[in-house]
């Protein structure tokens, strides 16, 4: 008896990039953004913060997963196109941005640009 041996789909992992890693061509996409409020704006009285101080929270991005290429870098600043062809500047001070493998960015970008038209 013959036993067969189904291999899945390679798998890869987004991986977090330096802001000097990211290369014009790459896939990526935002992970975290980091928010700033000042202090006085900030709803804890018990707080040894200053008037001037800044608080800075880490939130997970509402466009996780979402491919984008890097079609320009000038840091801290990185143009990226969407799936939907349009041009966006990201921030790397206030955006972590992670690598995506080339065949999930064209597959992904694939499949929002023919269900955004």
């Amino acid at each position: 008896m013959k036993a067969h041996l189904s291999i899945p789909a390679q798998s890869s992992l987004a991986r977090p990039l330096a802001p000097e890693e990211v290369r014009r061509g790459q896939y990526v996409t935002p992970l975290d953004e980091i928010h700033e409020w000042p202090s006085f704006l900030w709803p804890c009285p018990d707080s040894n913060l200053e008037p001037q101080d800044l608080v800075r929270v880490r939130l997970k991005s509402d466009e996780g997963g979402i491919p984008l290429r890097v079609t320009a870098v000038c840091l801290p600043f990185v143009s990226v196109r969407t799936p939907q062809q349009t041009t966006r500047v990201l921030d790397l001070r206030r955006v972590q941005l992670v690598r995506l493998s080339r065949e999930f960015g064209k597959l992904v970008t694939k499949a929002l640009a023919k269900h955004s038209s």
